[in-house]
């Protein structure tokens, strides 16, 4: 019985020596990790709600003036930018068949300019 008692107290000793070491290089490096990834996140956070709040404020300028719309373009940093305000299906397919008229008509420019280079 003497030895069955003194095996679970060695265990306990080396695994409780051997945790610390072990781990506390492990707990800096994931303390320091979910820091880092929780600035960026922030930062990101704060990102999106600016693009957010000049796209708000786009819709809201550009919606005084038209009642529907889409709008393609690149902003300052050359990210796409895509914003359509349809208030019913119907007009957002009417705004979809305009764009496909628009690409249509822009197409045959092209391949007429391109027959006649050739």
């Amino acid at each position: 019985m003497g030895e069955e008692s003194s095996k679970p107290q060695k265990k306990k000793k080396a695994s409780a020596a051997s945790t610390p070491k072990d781990s506390e290089p492990v707990d800096i490096n994931v303390k320091e990790l979910l820091q880092e990834m929780l600035k960026i996140r922030i930062n990101e956070s704060k990102e999106n709600k600016k693009v957010a709040d000049i796209h708000g404020a786009l819709v809201s300028t550009i919606g005084e003036f038209l009642n529907n719309f889409m709008l393609i373009g690149y902003d300052n940093d050359g990210n796409p930018v895509a914003l359509t305000k349809a208030s019913t299906p119907l007009e957002s397919d009417a705004l979809h068949s305009l764009l496909v008229k628009f690409f249509s008509i822009h197409m045959n420019k092209f391949n007429q300019h391109f027959n006649d280079d050739f």
